[in-house]
């Protein structure tokens, strides 16, 4: 989908719903994956890699082909979640 009809629509979703949308968008996440995103499925201390996080699921469609799902969680993304995580 072309970005500026996705940009001019934002204002009009949810917060949710507009937060998965940019996620799913930054992070070039699958909508199942975004759907399933927990906080216990996020590595947030990777020594190797201080600023990334990285979301690493549980269940995934490609581990059957014993495959394991990372993305990463760039700065701009992790703005985005903060407001949804509870210290």
């Amino acid at each position: 989908m072309d970005d500026t009809v996705v940009e001019k629509t934002l204002p009009f979703m949810s917060s949710t719903i507009r937060t998965m949308v940019q996620i799913h968008r930054i992070c070039d996440m699958r909508s199942q994956d975004v759907c399933n995103l927990r906080l216990c499925d996020i590595e947030m201390n990777d020594p190797d890699a201080p600023d990334i996080w990285f979301y690493v699921p549980h269940a995934h469609k490609i581990q059957k082909q014993g495959k394991k799902l990372i993305k990463a969680i760039p700065p701009e993304a992790q703005e985005i979640l903060q407001s949804f995580i509870n210290y």
